[in-house]
């Protein structure tokens, strides 16, 4: 990751909270702890088996941690390959006391941006998102976190190609705590 994209990354999440926090300040309530249904998620790391383009054996790691103040949840993608790691994804789910709803933004390493609200049912974790890529051009994704008692979860999401939702890609995280 070049210093342009994590620089990108602390503005982006400087940003977020400071539009979070600034409700608070003017007086206004803020729900007790609507991110507290995100906690089982935080501790550790989560980490998936997969393959890379020829078959060769990869994983994808993710990290999810606080925002010192708990208004947010913070969390890091890396996928290794043939011993060479790569920080694909850093994102942030927030709570928007507007909206009243769990919002997410996140950033790729090739300067795409992802913008999504979710949905918390049970233990399952929806978000519709819009997936805009370095050139300007905008994607409509479907993504689903599916919570498997305290140390799985599986993820899915899809891609609307031609009024049809299509998987792309599919994962089974288990959890590895400290």
């Amino acid at each position: 990751m070049n210093i342009h994209s994590s620089r990108w990354v602390e503005v982006l999440l400087i940003a977020a909270v400071i539009v979070l926090s600034g409700r608070a300040a003017f007086g206004e309530s803020i729900e007790t702890d609507p991110l507290k249904r995100l906690s089982w998620l935080v501790g550790g790391s989560w980490v998936a088996k997969t393959q890379t383009a020829d078959g060769k054996p990869a994983e994808v790691e993710v990290r999810y941690r606080w925002l010192p103040d708990r208004r947010g949840v913070v969390y890091d993608i890396v996928r290794t390959a043939e011993g060479a790691s790569v920080h694909t994804m850093h994102g942030l789910y927030y709570w928007h006391p507007g909206r009243r709803e769990i919002g997410l933004v996140e950033v790729n390493k090739d300067a795409g941006l992802t913008e999504a609200w979710v949905q918390v049912a049970g233990g399952r974790l929806i978000h519709e998102n819009l997936a805009t890529n370095a050139a300007g051009v905008s994607q409509r994704q479907r993504a689903e976190v599916a919570r498997d008692g305290d140390s799985a979860f599986d993820f899915k999401a899809s891609v609307l190609k031609e009024g049809q939702w299509i998987e792309a890609v599919r994962f089974r995280y288990q959890h590895k705590k400290e």
